[in-house]
């Protein structure tokens, strides 16, 4: 706009701003129109229940710290390899009681991870271990998780454990495995189906 002469000027001041950020907020918040959002639907998605998860880890970390250094010792990742590929193997060729897996598709497979863990990937038939994970009883724990396939549904229930306990009688003795269960009755981990109330 053109000024004239004679014609007022009105001073032009620069907007203030708000001495706190809230207040903008605040401030949109009025102005804008609400928008609902519906919740997503989860009729379709499995419900991932774990209620044994911390009492098993526990069992595990007091039993393995007890047994000899050659489970619990750190080893190459061209050891746990090749111990995880010979585990899986005589799984599937001498199946544990309550064992789902009797197939597979192929050798499994076994990688590294920067994440602070240990996982198997049942989809895949793959356990990947961050390299403070590299020990022979976790091989044991990941590929039971290979052997059960129940990664969604109580991925540590009485099935799973049932299955551990037998690799540890086959692959370190009787008297470990019975100590193991012990261990899990004591911290409340079943390791048997539940009887229905007739």
């Amino acid at each position: 706009m053109a000024l004239h002469a004679g014609a007022p000027v009105r001073p032009v001041f620069a907007p203030r701003e708000p001495a706190c950020r809230n207040f903008v907020r605040r401030r949109e918040r009025r102005t804008e129109s609400p928008v609902r959002r519906s919740p997503p639907n989860t009729s379709s998605m499995p419900l991932v229940r774990d209620p044994q998860k911390l009492k098993l880890y526990t069992s595990d970390q007091v039993f393995w710290a007890t047994r000899d250094a050659y489970w619990s010792d750190l080893i190459s990742f061209e050891d746990v390899t090749s111990f995880t590929e010979t585990v899986f193997a005589d799984g599937l060729l001498n199946p544990y009681p309550s064992q789902l897996r009797k197939t597979c598709r192929g050798p499994v497979t076994v990688g590294r991870t920067d994440t602070l863990h240990a996982c198997a990937y049942l989809k895949q038939d793959r356990i990947v271990y961050h390299a403070t994970f590299q020990r022979r009883w976790v091989v044991l724990h990941e590929v039971a998780h290979l052997l059960t396939r129940e990664s969604r549904v109580n991925p540590h229930g009485w099935r799973f454990v049932a299955v551990y306990a037998n690799m540890i009688h086959r692959h370190v003795d009787r008297q470990a495995a019975s100590s193991f269960l012990g261990l899990c009755q004591a911290f409340g981990v079943s390791f048997a189906p539940q009887r229905r109330a007739a």
